[in-house]
């Protein structure tokens, strides 16, 4: 390797760094706006992650994903369903992780 290819790439790297510090930002920006709705997210928040996506666990009161989504919809926050029941067959995943049903919890992109 070069000189300047190992110069590029270790730009790089700050950058990444960089940008993972603001993604982290963004996602507790976000936690603190939307606790009314969910006060608990599953997303990995440490520095050692790069967060893309945040995943928000709604109450178990009847609060449903798909109004929650069109609410955040209309006012200009892009977000999905959560995980498809994919997620249950995963050994990795945690237990706690397995019992959300698809209905309590939404996904936001972290940009």
């Amino acid at each position: 390797m070069s000189n300047s290819d190992g110069a590029i790439a270790l730009q790089q790297f700050y950058v990444l760094e960089r940008n993972a510090g603001k993604r982290r930002s963004n996602a507790h920006i976000l936690l603190e706006a939307l606790r009314p709705i969910s006060n608990y997210s599953i997303s990995d928040l440490t520095d050692d992650d790069m967060l893309i996506k945040l995943l928000l666990v709604l109450p178990a009161d009847g609060s449903k994903a798909g109004r929650l989504i069109r609410s955040l919809a209309n006012g200009g926050i892009e977000c999905q369903g959560g995980y498809i029941r994919l997620h249950r067959e995963m050994p990795t995943i945690s237990n706690s992780l397995r019992s959300i049903s698809f209905d309590e919890n939404i996904r936001i992109p972290i940009l």
